[in-house]
């Protein structure tokens, strides 16, 4: 996984300092003039490129968030940190940017935290936030950053606190966007809390979800579909594999139904579907899906990590313990970049590998193995890229 460049942001932007980038960019202007003039190109293309970008830089912010949606993340960073040089260099003139560094700030962090750039992201996130909407939004990544780091007691309270600023924003008649807003805020909550053992909990906020998204969206449509895979997910970790089941197939139904079975969110639903036929005994049907699952696009290192781990599990109840080691190795290759993971599954997966290793008799790599789930068993920190490789 690339690491995006390190984002530097500045509070303050003083005379002296906005001068001197003032003359820069008037130099490089004249330099540009001079060497189109020189080449025979149209001068009146480099006034139209200049020009384009003072016009687009007020609403770079913006188009990075779209970017985002679109998961587009590379034009999503470059807008996002585009709109941080340009506040960086009109802060002093243009106090107020109407909210729009907090949109770049979060379209940064959301990145971040997709790519397991954790502790980045946190950082991001200590920016100041005035919109309720939008501290919300912070407050919900930075409960998400604690889930994947092993904060289980400090996720819980973010995720409480951001519940409690959509609900104040929402007011006593909220208007349609603060309910779809408050269905987005129960469905995301529904896929973290199983995360931090508090899978019946998942599953409350994930129903009331989806109810919202059902009034809201339609019955089959792809939102609804994405907050049926989170209440399969819930079910899955609190161990109730036909619920999980009927939530999952129809997930996977309207999926299919909308051809969307084969982008990243269709992946995790097939993923988790080929889970949960997988804990109600039909694995044919199950190695069938989590096979295509690991070939779909994923949300980022995690969720392809996992999907090699969900095979690697499927491989091992089938006894097929070489099968099941080279897909744990996977995950773990998956995982070697991500900041300060520790999450259950990673726990989890550790703990299969011991089990292959032992199985295959590789003693030396087995031992190596069960310290580093020692280590993470007593909540200390392994990364993934310390676990010895089988191919």
């Amino acid at each position: 996984m690339s690491q995006s460049p390190e984002i530097q942001l500045v509070h303050s932007v003083n005379p002296p300092r906005l001068f001197s980038a003032l003359i820069v960019l008037t130099a490089l202007g004249l330099m540009s003039y001079m060497g189109a003039s020189q080449v025979g190109l149209p001068q009146g293309l480099l006034f139209f490129c200049v020009g384009a970008a003072i016009v687009l830089a007020p609403i770079s912010a913006i188009l990075g968030a779209f970017a985002l949606v679109a998961r587009k993340n590379r034009f999503a960073e470059f807008f996002s940190q585009y709109y941080l040089l340009y506040r960086e260099l009109t802060k002093f003139i243009l106090p107020n940017d109407l909210g729009l560094t907090g949109i770049a700030i979060t379209n940064l962090a959301v990145l971040a935290v997709s790519e397991g750039r954790f502790l980045d992201a946190k950082e991001l996130l200590t920016e100041r936030c005035t919109l309720k909407i939008d501290q919300a939004l912070k407050v919900s990544l930075l409960g998400q950053i604690c889930a994947f780091t092993g904060e289980r007691d400090e996720a819980f309270k973010k995720l409480a606190e951001a519940k409690d600023l959509v609900c104040d924003a929402s007011g006593e008649t909220p208007d349609q966007a603060h309910m779809e807003a408050l269905a987005e805020f129960y469905s995301n909550e529904c896929g973290l809390l199983p995360d931090i053992g508090k899978a019946d909990l998942a599953i409350e906020s994930g129903l009331k979800g989806l109810q919202l998204r059902e009034k809201f969206c339609g019955s089959d449509s792809y939102e609804v579909a994405k907050t049926l895979n989170n209440i399969g997910y819930a079910y899955l970790k609190a161990e109730k594999f036909p619920e999980a089941t009927e939530a999952l197939e129809r997930a996977f139904r309207i999926a299919q139904k909308l051809n969307k079975e084969s982008d990243y969110a269709g992946g995790n639903i097939t993923n988790n579907l080929g889970c949960a036929l997988m804990a109600v005994g039909e694995k044919d049907r199950a190695f069938e899906l989590l096979s295509v699952a690991i070939k779909l696009p994923a949300d980022g290192p995690f969720e392809n990590g996992f999907r090699q781990y969900s095979l690697g599990r499927y491989y091992s109840e089938m006894g097929q313990f070489k099968e099941a080691a080279i897909q744990y190795s996977r995950a773990f290759h998956e995982w070697r970049n991500m900041q300060g993971l520790q999450h259950p599954d990673y726990t989890q997966c550790v703990s299969q590998y011991a089990e292959a290793l032992e199985k295959l008799g590789k003693t030396e790599e087995r031992k190596k193995v069960v310290e580093g789930l020692r280590k993470l068993q007593a909540g200390e920190h392994v990364p993934p890229k310390a676990m010895p490789q089988v191919r």
